[in-house]
């Protein structure tokens, strides 16, 4: 039911359509909100493809999720009308959804930031889409998902979630054709403007596809497998370098953590480290995955990051300002070809240039709460809760070692797979 409405409000022209098909959307979130929140995380990659009002447009997965907050909100408003619910539950209940205390500080920090970036209507933008509207996601999440249904809602998300982008990327390589030319080869691109960006997503839901395909039982394995050997015949296509990195230090980690034995851990992580080095020799070799510039660029990058830290140590320039002021007083003489870069790509000048001194603080309190519970986790006597802690731990993982040189969390697709990510965590502590 939630599917078919969102395909009404999608296609449908008239605004009375686009009504019934939204509101068709909130009843099912009203019925089954862990649903209403796997659509809004499997449609957050189709943010190039937006919902018009007219002039105005949306992100889909942006109007779904403040729509399935309406939902709850709609609901806890009946609850208290008619007395099954108070207001001191209600209170104890949005406080209790609110721990750990790192998302409240990300939401302070970042609230915070809009006060000195200089271009404030973009800052506002991306404040919205990849702060406010993925901790929705979060806060909803520990607040609907049952601790019984946490598995399969965990298993089931990252499963679909990658065969979407997957066999889509596969159709849109082969049959429409449409890709980047690069180096000699064509590089898939699918529902992205970006060959990485593409990469950037897939390295996070790949690992877990392999993970599951090893130690998911019933009928789950066989769709995991398929997703996994689908996936990393799209991540190829792609020809991202990083990704290869990120998707071995993931496996590395999340077989890691799904094993018991030391001896086998501490070989899987000597494999995956030995991988990576090799991987790096690979990128040093002739063709597409040879030496080139990129490297060269990078620094660059890097370099006038560190230049507008040194300006503003403890603020930052703020949200989505690097690419205004990169290309206005930052960008270096030798990197002109490229004027139009977004990032620092690395995830710790990322979250300083944009946050200031306290988004340091942030990104680091949010992984230590993160991995705390993962290593938790991994300490459990049952397969299901270490299965689970391995795919959270696997994803996390791509994001900082890929995150080193590309784009980590600020991306619409990106950040609400994070917040998957925390929230399952966050649950999965509390079911234990």
């Amino acid at each position: 039911m939630q599917g078919a409405g969102i395909g009404i409000f999608y296609f449908a022209q008239h605004p009375a359509l686009m009504a019934l098909g939204l509101g068709v959307f909130m009843a099912g979130a009203v019925r089954d909100m862990p649903a209403a929140l796997w659509w809004v995380l499997w449609l957050s990659p189709f943010y190039r493809f937006p919902k018009q009002f007219g002039g105005p447009e949306f992100v889909v997965s942006e109007v779904l999720i403040l729509a399935a907050a309406a939902a709850w909100a709609g609901r806890q408003a009946w609850a208290l009308a008619t007395r099954r619910l108070t207001l001191g539950e209600l209170i104890r209940g949005v406080l209790g959804a609110a721990v750990p205390v790192g998302p409240v500080v990300f939401l302070g920090v970042a609230t915070l930031s809009l006060a000195w970036a200089e271009y404030f209507h973009v800052a506002l933008r991306e404040y919205r889409r990849v702060v406010v509207e993925p901790l929705i996601f979060y806060f909803l999440a520990v607040r609907t998902v049952r601790p019984k249904e946490l598995s399969g809602w965990v298993f089931g998300g990252f499963t679909v979630a990658a065969a979407v982008v997957s066999f889509y990327t596969l159709y849109h390589y082969y049959f429409v054709g449409v890709t980047e030319g690069t180096g000699g080869v064509r590089r898939a691109l699918a529902i992205y403007h970006s060959p990485n960006a593409l990469a950037l997503y897939l390295g996070k839901l790949i690992p877990p596809a392999v993970l599951l395909a090893a130690g998911w039982g019933g009928r789950g394995r066989p769709a995991a497998g398929i997703t996994a050997i689908a996936g990393l015949w799209a991540l190829w296509l792609t020809y991202s370098r990083g990704a290869w990195l990120g998707v071995a230090a993931a496996l590395a980690a999340g077989f890691g953590l799904l094993t018991r034995h030391r001896r086998l851990t501490a070989a899987l992580t000597l494999v995956g480290t030995l991988a990576v080095i090799g991987l790096l020799g690979f990128l040093l070799a002739p063709g597409r995955f040879g030496a080139d510039e990129t490297a060269l660029r990078r620094i660059y990058i890097w370099e006038a990051a560190l230049r507008m830290i040194r300006d503003r140590p403890l603020t930052g320039v703020g949200l989505d300002n690097f690419l205004y002021l990169y290309r206005e007083r930052y960008m270096p003489p030798e990197a002109w070809q490229e004027p139009d870069i977004s990032h620092p790509h690395n995830i710790v000048l990322d979250f300083w240039v944009r946050l200031g001194i306290g988004g340091l603080f942030t990104l680091g309190l949010l992984q230590v709460e993160f991995w705390r519970r993962v290593f938790n986790l991994a300490r459990c006597e049952g397969p299901e809760p270490r299965l689970l802690g391995a795919v959270c731990g696997a994803a996390m993982a791509d994001l900082l070692v890929h995150g080193l040189f590309d784009n980590s969390y600020f991306l619409i697709d990106l950040a609400y797979l994070f917040w998957f990510m925390f929230a399952s965590t966050t649950l999965a502590g509390v079911k234990r």
